[in-house]
């Protein structure tokens, strides 16, 4: 369970999330965009090498220390904001606000979205223990 949103679990296709942040693979493309190939020689996701103009991971961020990253964000984040369907949680790691957010569908699951790195909407509620 998230300790931002408890009640709710945390997204179950991790999969997803980290091949759309570590080589830009989407379900499906968003308008006016190509449909890449779900293979890892592309980059078009949010570590340092991207060719996509996006924010991204500094060059010293391994994929791993990325997942980790990813991970350690949903499951105790220093910030969340939630919309009616979306959540947002930021976590400082190593001196990088990382930002993950994804999509709950009640009725359905959670729908796991993106992640990189960034500062904390200023309506996002601080975390405490």
């Amino acid at each position: 369970m998230p300790k931002a949103f408890p009640g709710e679990p945390l997204p179950k296709e991790l999969n997803r999330l980290v091949g759309h942040v570590l080589y830009g693979w989407r379900d499906r493309p968003r308008r006016g965009e190509v449909d890449y190939p779900h293979t890892e020689n592309i980059r078009m996701g949010h570590t340092w090498d991207s060719k996509r103009d996006v924010s991204k991971f500094d060059k010293s961020w391994s994929d791993q220390n990325i997942v980790d990253a990813i991970v350690a964000t949903l499951e105790n984040p220093d910030y969340a904001l939630s919309g009616k369907v979306k959540r947002v949680v930021w976590k400082d790691i190593h001196g990088t606000t990382v930002r993950v957010s994804y999509n709950v569908c009640l009725m359905v699951g959670v729908i796991s979205d993106r992640a990189y790195s960034d500062t904390p909407d200023r309506k996002a509620k601080r975390i405490v223990e």
